[in-house]
């Protein structure tokens, strides 16, 4: 879960109390006793207050909302929707649920003029956008709120719009800006006699990330100074014991880790706390495997695995509900446009009676009845006409635009997944990447990653291209990020065979005829910089190294394993393991079939293998930047005004 609920989610555990139960009792023997109906809501928004974890909240809101709806009590209406939403939301239940209710408790507040409580409708809309990975919609919603809060100077509400914004531009790795937000937050907390102990844990994890150890350890004990204080020390103290044992894993201090990332492990299974302990498991088995206790590391390998199985569902359900959300603002603002056009039309019918009125004046006056009955019958049979062929284009142009969205939603999630260019520039500074996909979504990827001292690299080429080679293209994707991120797997050969077994298993291929043989061709490379070395691997799809001796470029090529990521007659084969001594200026060029196979020139003809490697022989003496660009200009000429056939990968490194 991202850290946007994590925020809501300590604000309310540090709002419980032992007597609780006790008190949603006392209140619910009130509520019999009470006769008076605004009361009586007010009772039942009290006891779902109290009942935020659990789905009785549900209940009572909604009896707090029929019994409002009667009496056209609408300020409780909007405050049950949004308590509703927040349940939906931090109980991860339903997000686009939780945004219907935020927009509806939004509108309700806009009718009555409720100033704070539409700002906080904003606020929860800004969260319920980051829990579904839209972080543009969360940050435009967010703005509405604080512009509100700093206009009516709503102080006590302020720090947490900041601070979930923070969470928001440190999601999207913009650290300068989530820290000046934090810094508000902070400021204002301290300002108003509050511990921001949330707002100095999520400023120990942005130092985390810029490894900054000595000021994430500072952070870390200003957090623990707040939890103490503010009564919660135990809950508070083993998240900041878990945040310094992740700082001492990153200084490779891994003794000094374990004992803190353990006691906060027992601390959040004794409590049931899931965000903690998705926040300590993976770093407690770096930390047993690097201290050679297997054991130990296969046990919380096996936790691990389950909260990933856990995780991929709500990942799922989050890219689901950002589709639904996105289909529930249209369908929202289409209302309102009908709404507005009703207006509009109802202005019109007013002009027009009155026209009428006036013509028929001048016809009776006249004694032309006859003559103006006749032009209003063809007026109207006209009008009815234009009416029934709007409609229909009206039809056409809605499911054109339907298709094209799902097009472009689905290129989103695409290039959300791709890595990032930051990512590229740290671990391959002297590099480039050639991208050109043939339709909105493609077929062939690029992938990164830095894992236990190896930087690996791979160009991948899925079975087709278009939304079948997108989702081909996604579902590689996330089995790379488990077999290397999560599972520490390094050695090409070894990763290619993990990526085959996923495959096969994921798209339950027998080898059966009508079974699918989808599947990926790939070249992946996994750099050694401790020994200058570089290992390789490929399924079909080859390595060409270039080095210079004596004044001259040479180029070798590392033949792959004529056999495919998915299933194949030899599927139990093993791939080849290559591994390379690399010289300082060494170049290395992957690659899937795309650029070779691309039809043009002045006779339509293929590009082929044999002229890209003239073409990269060439430009040796260019830097990497220009090597992309001339590539690029050579792969639009030689195409023409000829269609693009497939999607098209060159990625390019220098040593």
């Amino acid at each position: 879960m991202r850290k946007i609920i994590s925020y809501s989610l300590f604000f309310a555990i540090s709002c419980s109390c032992l007597g609780q139960q006790n008190k949603i009792d006392s209140l619910l023997t009130l509520l019999a006793k009470e006769k008076v109906d605004t009361n009586k809501i007010k009772i039942l928004l009290q006891v779902a207050k109290e009942e935020f974890n659990s789905d009785k909240l549900v209940f009572y809101c909604d009896s707090a909302i029929n019994l409002s709806g009667r009496i056209n009590y609408k300020k409780a209406i909007g405050d049950a929707n949004v308590l509703e939403g927040r349940y939906y939301l931090f109980q991860n239940i339903d997000y686009s649920k939780a945004a219907e209710k935020f927009y509806t408790s939004l509108k309700i507040r806009e009718e009555i003029n409720d100033i704070k409580g539409i700002s906080n409708s904003y606020f929860r809309l800004g969260q319920v956008y980051s829990s579904v990975q839209n972080n543009e919609k969360s940050i435009e919603y967010l703005k509405k709120a604080i512009s509100i809060n700093e206009k009516q100077k709503y102080y006590d509400m302020l720090p947490y719009n900041w601070g979930t914004m923070g969470l928001v531009y440190q999601d999207e790795m913009k650290f300068d800006s989530a820290l000046y937000y934090y810094n508000k937050a902070i400021t204002l907390k301290l300002k108003n006699g509050k511990c921001p102990d949330v707002d100095y844990i999520n400023v120990a994890e942005l130092f985390i990330n810029k490894r900054e150890f000595d000021s994430a350890f500072y952070y870390c004990s200003k957090s623990d100074s707040c939890y103490y204080l503010n009564n919660n020390y135990q809950f508070g103290h083993n998240w900041t014991n878990a945040i310094k044992g992740k700082i001492f894993l990153n200084q490779g201090e891994n003794k000094q880790a374990l004992p803190l990332l353990l006691s906060s492990f027992e601390y959040a299974n004794k409590k049931n706390i899931g965000e903690l302990i998705t926040e300590v498991v993976d770093p407690i088995r770096i930390a047993f495997e690097s201290l050679e206790d297997y054991k130990n590391a296969y046990r919380f390998q096996k936790i691990n695995d389950s909260l990933i199985k856990n995780q991929n569902v709500n990942t799922a359900m989050a890219i689901q509900a950002k589709y639904e959300i996105e289909k529930q603002e249209k369908v929202t603002k289409l209302e309102e446009d009908k709404k507005d056009a009703l207006t509009k039309q109802e202005k019109e019918l007013t002009e027009l009676k009155q026209f009428w009125t006036e013509i028929v004046c001048i016809i009776i006056f006249l004694a032309l009845a006859s003559i103006a009955f006749v032009i209003y019958k063809r007026y109207k049979a006209k009008k009815k006409t234009n009416e029934e062929l709007m409609a229909k284009n009206l039809i056409i142009a809605e499911k054109n635009k339907d298709i094209t969205d799902s097009i472009n939603y689905a290129k989103n999630i695409q290039e959300a997944i791709l890595p990032a260019k930051e990512i590229k520039y740290k671990l391959f500074p002297d590099a480039f990447v050639l991208f050109q996909p043939k339709d909105v979504v493609s077929g062939d990827f690029y992938w990164f990653a830095e894992k236990n001292g190896k930087r690996i690299i791979a160009a991948v080429d899925c079975t087709g291209h278009g939304v079948p080679g997108g989702f081909m293209s996604m579902l590689g994707n996330a089995f790379l990020n488990e077999i290397v991120n999560q599972r520490g797997i390094t050695q090409p050969s070894e990763i290619l065979s993990e990526l085959r077994f996923n495959i096969i298993r994921a798209l339950k291929q027998s080898g059966k005829e009508g079974a699918t043989k989808d599947g990926m061709d790939i070249a992946l490379l996994s750099f050694d910089d401790k020994n200058n070395a570089v290992e390789f691997a490929g399924a079909y799809n080859p390595l060409l190294l270039l080095r210079k001796e004596n004044g001259t470029y040479k180029m070798e090529e590392y033949l792959a394993d004529k056999r495919p990521i998915g299933y194949y007659l030899g599927k139990g084969l093993p791939f080849t393991n290559q591994k390379i001594n690399l010289h300082k200026g060494d170049t290395l060029y992957i690659f899937s079939d795309g650029y070779a196979d691309q039809f043009g020139g002045p006779k339509g003809k293929k590009f082929k293998y044999k002229q890209l490697q003239e073409v990269l022989l060439s430009i040796q003496n260019e830097p990497m930047v220009k090597q992309e660009e001339i590539l690029f200009d050579t792969f639009k000429k030689w195409k023409g005004s000829l269609e693009q056939i497939d999607d098209m990968l060159v990625i390019g490194i220098r040593v």
